[in-house]
């Protein structure tokens, strides 16, 4: 399982728990690239934001984001660990975030990205910040 979390607009490798077989080899990891128009055009927004701030996911939908942002075949995905597609739906809705916004702190001649936003469980209620809704 992974123990970082993706940044919004940033690429993001994630560690699996059991390594699965895509075009021909073992993984270990998935990399994600970043959203682009067009995916979202050809497959859907995978969540909609319901009053209060919760996230419901299309598990279906979730399934084929997994495939084209992790660039692997769809029965690749079908051999992910449970706890990992878990982990997945976490992180998936953050790929639609606007990126951190940079800020300097007080007396800091460099800038640091602002703290990336946290998901709740899945399909405990859990919500995003409403930045992202």
């Amino acid at each position: 399982m992974s123990d970082n979390s993706p940044i919004p607009g940033k690429p993001f490798t994630f560690v699996l728990a059991r390594p699965i077989q895509a075009h021909g080899n073992e993984c270990r990891s998935l990399t994600f690239r970043e959203v682009k128009g067009s995916d979202i055009r050809r497959l859907g927004i995978p969540f909609r934001i319901e009053p209060g701030g919760l996230v419901a996911m299309n598990d279906a939908r979730m399934m084929d984001w997994i495939a084209e942002l992790a660039q692997i075949p769809a029965p690749s995905v079908d051999q992910i660990h449970a706890s990992d597609l878990l982990m997945l739906q976490n992180y998936l809705p953050l790929f639609f975030a606007p990126p951190a916004p940079m800020t300097e702190a007080p007396g800091a001649s460099s800038t640091q990205p602002s703290s990336s936003p946290s998901i709740a469980a899945p399909h405990g209620g859990g919500a995003i910040p409403a930045s992202l809704s």
